[in-house]
């Protein structure tokens, strides 16, 4: 039934492509902005922010510099990997709540993120929100799996999903405290391996802890950048 669920974004994401059709060698909104970011760090290998942006960057950058590098570095490239991105926003969200939720949430779930009007807008360009989109809903997912079942690799997929969210906009340093509050406030799910840990046990907090871990060199190096930009205006407005 899920597979069924999966089949079912994939095909409306296929018919809004190619409704929508993202083929074009010219910008959108402010993608070019970013795709300048990318193109520069496949020519040099560094990633420098430009000035007015706000965003991190990080995630988004090597996500795009990765598409490029397979299919060619080109506007429809990276309309076409943030189409993708926005594709795995949904899949993740039906998945998680296929887990707590009758199949037929999980597919409304799911089409809610996918035709999301001003979700849309951002998703056949190069922005960041269908990259932020994406990473917010795996670490929703990640979590769910991490509270049936605390394995290493369940673990790791968590820490590493919440780090990505702020890797893509400062924003989402909220998500691995959002991690911590899930750990101490839900009990593991009864009849899985997780109900034989404590509830209050330290094994709980170690992904949010991990990813938590990660903030304070990303703030230092994302404020120290933040001279010009339009966070650095707002920083020093506010001082």
């Amino acid at each position: 039934m899920r597979a069924r669920i999966a089949l079912l974004l994939i095909g409306v994401a296929s018919v809004m492509a190619f409704l929508i059709n993202p083929r074009g060698e010219f910008p959108l909104n402010d993608d070019w902005l970013y795709a300048r970011v990318v193109q520069q760090f496949l020519d040099t290998g560094r990633l420098m922010r430009p000035p007015l942006a706000a965003v991190s960057l990080v995630a988004q950058t090597l996500w795009g510099a990765t598409c490029s590098a397979v299919f060619g570095f080109s506007h429809t490239t990276l309309r076409l990997s943030s189409v993708l991105l926005y594709l795995l926003a949904a899949l993740a969200t039906a998945g998680a709540v296929a887990r707590r939720a009758k199949t037929s949430h999980a597919a409304f779930a799911g089409l809610l993120i996918l035709l999301s009007p001003l979700g849309l807008v951002s998703a056949f360009s190069f922005m960041p929100e269908p990259a932020l989109a994406a990473a917010v809903a795996i670490t929703v997912l990640a979590c769910v799996l991490w509270e049936e079942q605390q394995t290493a690799s369940r673990g790791i997929g968590l820490a590493l999903a919440a780090a990505c969210a702020y890797l893509v906009h400062p924003v989402a340093v909220v998500m691995p405290l959002w991690v911590l509050v899930r750990a101490w406030r839900r009990p593991p799910v009864v009849g899985s391996d997780a109900a034989m840990v404590s509830d209050r046990s330290f094994v709980r907090f170690l992904p949010g802890l991990a990813a938590l871990a990660g903030v304070v060199p990303f703030l230092v190096w994302y404020l120290h950048g933040t001279e010009g930009t339009m966070s650095g205006m707002w920083i020093s407005r506010s001082s």
